[in-house]
């Protein structure tokens, strides 16, 4: 078993390295970029002491408006695109 340094969530070591993966990746001490996953873990984003997100996902919601302040632009990638 080992303990995740960052939420001191313990797993298997066969799965650490994915679930380190899974949090998000810190750019500047006060920057991080994240997934959908990581935009509605309420926990994970109160771990990280997260205020602000910019939601460039059409199809993400801002699920907590009351604790965190949101930037949207509603992103589409069209066939085109590639």
């Amino acid at each position: 078993m080992k303990v995740c340094d960052i939420c001191n969530q313990t797993m298997e070591i066969i799965s650490y390295n994915f679930h380190l993966e899974s949090h998000p990746s810190k750019i500047l001490d006060w920057l991080y970029i994240g997934s959908y996953n990581n935009a509605t873990n309420k926990k994970e984003l109160e771990l990280f002491n997260i205020k602000y997100i910019v939601n460039c996902a059409k199809e993400c919601n801002n699920l907590f408006p009351n604790d965190i302040n949101y930037k949207n632009f509603k992103l589409t990638v069209s066939n085109n695109d590639y």
